[in-house]
């Protein structure tokens, strides 16, 4: 498609990269569990996407500090996050 914004986008990288903008007060730390995968989308939302999981994760914990653990796992032709 002309004019996609589509790419490879490596979601091991995304990840810590999106957790470290959310955990401004660095009171959370981040596994990821095994490989994250790499595949071909829009980056810019599911960036987006990432970010708001990650921050009600960390603004809606009862604790002040812990640990966000990411996975995925492939079904059909779709990937599902778990966290």
């Amino acid at each position: 498609k002309k004019g996609s914004l589509k790419n490879e986008v490596n979601i091991n990288t995304v990840i810590p990269k999106v957790f470290d903008l959310c955990n401004v007060k660095q009171a959370f730390t981040l596994h990821i569990d095994g490989t994250l995968p790499t595949f071909t989308t829009e980056s810019i939302p599911l960036e987006q996407v990432f970010r708001n999981l990650i921050n009600n994760a960390i603004k809606h914990s009862d604790k002040q500090n812990g640990e966000i653990r990411i996975s995925a796992t492939r079904k059909n032709n779709f990937y599902v996050f778990h966290g």
